[in-house]
């Protein structure tokens, strides 16, 4: 499409003077009424509408092309969906992003803060409601001893029998200076643990529990 009239064209565009917004008509010759004129900017209006839609979409005037207006309202169409398809995505994108930012925070969360507590004796609440208590204590003297261990966060309504352990680097290589360890009594709040001397004398050691509930 372009500007290309037959004849008695003008280089200088009309302008909108003696224009009257309406309706058209075709007159009425009984009564003297005539019939709407367009004129030259009626022309000139309609046409550079068109020509503006053609341009606006990046599409080079060509008389000889009679679809090019179809053609830049698709291409417009086009862009726009191009436009909405990448905002949609990024949008996407960014709510997915903060969505796994937050899960990873949630998940964080159940293992930090008032649910831990990372200390010698302590403890962490598990996703579901279990425990996990851990202690750590050092016994003086080691030789058939009895040692009564508290967790740092009583259970509630259930305690598996706690798993004793014990560091005792004075002694090593012979089993007859190794200490037994056996677990006496246990319960919601803690555990007694009895330390039996196999050989090697008292010593020093450390005594670690660890105990799953609920």
């Amino acid at each position: 499409m372009d500007k290309l009239f037959f004849a008695a064209v003008s280089s200088t565009a009309p302008v909108a003077t003696g224009y009257v917004n309406g309706n058209p008509t075709d007159g009425d010759p009984t009564t003297g009424v005539g019939a709407t004129e367009p004129g030259a900017y009626w022309f000139y209006m309609i046409t550079m509408e068109l020509l503006n839609l053609i341009s606006g979409a990046g599409i080079t005037f060509n008389g000889a092309v009679l679809t090019q207006v179809f053609a830049a309202v698709q291409a417009i169409a086009n862009t726009a969906a191009a436009a909405a398809q990448s905002a949609a995505i990024s949008a996407a994108t960014s709510l997915a992003a903060a969505a796994r930012t937050g899960a990873v925070s949630d998940v964080v969360a159940l293992f930090t803060g008032s649910n831990a507590s990372y200390t010698a004796n302590g403890w962490q609440v598990l996703p579901g409601g279990g425990i996990r208590n851990w202690t750590s204590q050092a016994v003086v003297g080691a030789a058939n001893t009895t040692v009564t261990v508290t967790y740092a966060k009583p259970f509630t309504t259930f305690s598996a029998i706690p798993v004793p352990s014990v560091v005792d680097p004075a002694r090593s290589g012979d089993e007859s200076n190794f200490l037994g360890l056996s677990v006496v009594s246990y319960s919601l709040t803690g555990c007694v643990i009895a330390m039996g001397q196999n050989g090697g004398g008292a010593r020093n050691v450390t005594l670690g529990t660890l105990c799953d509930g609920k």
